[in-house]
């Protein structure tokens, strides 16, 4: 049986199950005559102890004039693309292979659940200006040193220089460019999660008509602590409708239905901000954790049948 890893990459944008997904989908078409092109070569890297044994993979198939491709988490590829489409979008006119792609998110991480010391996790590795407009207005309520804080700025070329060409100058600009790459704390991402009373998420992608999920939302899911997320408007009553449990009941998700991005943004760190923790909650969020858990091993068992469901009429 192939071996896939189930680990969620920190070292990448995704995961390296999305290439299992993309040989998965080439051994159901090359039966149904499609001839898959351009094949790139597997990832040399690997996590969990696990690492594939197939050597190529491919994202794109042809079959007579017809071009199917694969997107995982490129909205912008998808909207702009006239073959068929298999993508974990949420968008009309593909071929959707949510919620059970997602499964592949699953994952057992290591932590220790104690007491949290600080009020919010807010990590960021690109120099962008939507991310930065959250950091600099936590910075500006001289909450840094309550919150656990990163800002790499070191991915696709991003320096302390691209900070100008994203944000005014400000006194929040010139701190972070002295000290790129800037982190307050030390440990596993998981652990920083864990030792903050809230996790502010900001997804890839923020903006309608498609939504998109990361690994960066997966990861919060599974972890005892509450979370906020900055993405596309009504992304958290998707995760609802897949049956994810998002707190609720401890959180003031209002902000997913704000049509305008910078009013929901400001309203998400307002949920945020407005939080209030208790230690009771450490046994909430446990539940609350293994119920996402548990749900998203269900999806990884069920994704082979729910690929063989969408693909067999092509």
């Amino acid at each position: 049986m192939e071996s896939y890893c189930d680990q969620i990459m920190t070292r990448s944008e995704a995961p390296s199950s999305s290439n299992y997904v993309c040989h998965l989908i080439n051994e159901q078409l090359k039966g149904q005559g499609w001839v898959g092109t351009n094949p790139q070569p597997t990832p040399d890297w690997f996590s969990n102890n696990m690492k594939f044994t197939f050597k190529e993979f491919y994202q794109q198939w042809k079959k007579n004039d017809r071009n199917l491709k694969y997107f995982y988490l490129h909205p912008w590829k998808v909207s702009n693309s006239d073959d068929i489409i298999i993508t974990d979008c949420k968008y009309d006119d593909t071929i959707n292979i949510w919620p059970e792609f997602f499964g592949f998110f699953h994952c057992d991480f290591e932590y220790e659940n104690r007491s949290p010391a600080k009020k919010i996790n807010y990590l960021t590795q690109r120099v962008e200006n939507s991310r930065l407009k959250i950091l600099y207005s936590l910075y500006d309520r001289g909450l840094i040193d309550q919150c656990n804080i990163s800002l790499i700025g070191l991915q696709n070329n991003d320096s302390p220089a691209k900070l100008e060409e994203y944000h005014e100058d400000c006194s929040a600009q010139d701190f972070f460019k002295d000290q790129m790459p800037y982190r307050n704390w030390s440990g596993s991402l998981e652990q920083s999660i864990v030792d903050c009373e809230m996790t502010l998420v900001h997804e890839s992608f923020y903006s309608d008509p498609m939504k998109a999920l990361s690994e960066k939302t997966f990861r919060v899911l599974q972890l005892p602590r509450p979370f906020v997320i900055f993405g596309a408007p009504r992304i958290i009553e998707w995760l609802q409708e897949m049956g994810f449990e998002i707190g609720r009941r401890f959180v003031d998700h209002g902000y997913d239905t704000i049509e305008d991005h910078d009013q929901r943004r400001e309203a998400v760190l307002s949920a945020a901000l407005n939080f209030k923790w208790d230690d009771a909650l450490l046994k909430e969020y446990e539940i609350i954790a293994l119920k996402n858990k548990e749900l998203l091993k269900k999806f990884r068992k069920e994704f082979p049948d729910k690929l063989k469901t969408v693909l067999k009429d092509l």
